[in-house]
């Protein structure tokens, strides 16, 4: 096997849980949902919680600031997609030293991971991703960290 084909080490992994067991433990509200692994290895307690929050209709970009709003909560096939997304972006984070809770949407979201996502220096063949593809996964960094904010977990975003 020469380095192309070696596998890819990722430190932050979506896991997709057992309903039955999560619901049999109590979790049975966010059984559905899919959750991430970090670095350590060990549960993104900050990263989960968005999850949590945006799979229940707890929080959404629709209902920001909104006393009290809920919204429908987004299928099950979104939430996976949201959760890769949000994992692709934490990885960034942690391969590129950023921290990932106080990024600056410019320089941070837009010249260093949407650059690098579009020159192929951030993906997995080298290759620059498609302007969707790009624009879905910092879509999601940008919703973290818009309920981020809303949290008081950083500053205005």
């Amino acid at each position: 096997m020469d380095a192309s084909e070696a596998p890819v080490d990722y430190h932050f992994q979506v896991v997709h849980p057992t309903q039955v067991v999560l619901e049999r433990n109590g979790f049975g509200r966010v059984a559905h949902l899919p959750f991430i692994m970090d670095n350590r290895p060990g549960y993104h307690r900050l990263a989960n919680q968005f999850l949590i929050d945006v799979g229940l209709g707890e929080w959404s970009v629709g209902t920001r600031g909104l006393e009290l709003a809920s919204t429908p909560p987004p299928t099950k096939a979104t939430m996976r997609n949201y959760a890769h997304w949000l994992a692709n972006y934490l990885e960034y984070c942690h391969i590129r030293a950023k921290d990932p809770i106080n990024a600056d949407y410019r320089i941070d979201l837009i010249q260093s991971y949407q650059g690098e996502m579009n020159t192929g220096s951030w993906s997995r063949d080298n290759a620059g991703l498609t302007a969707k593809t790009i624009n879905l996964r910092v879509d999601v960094a940008c919703m973290f960290l818009q309920w981020a904010a809303d949290k008081g977990l950083r500053a205005p975003f």
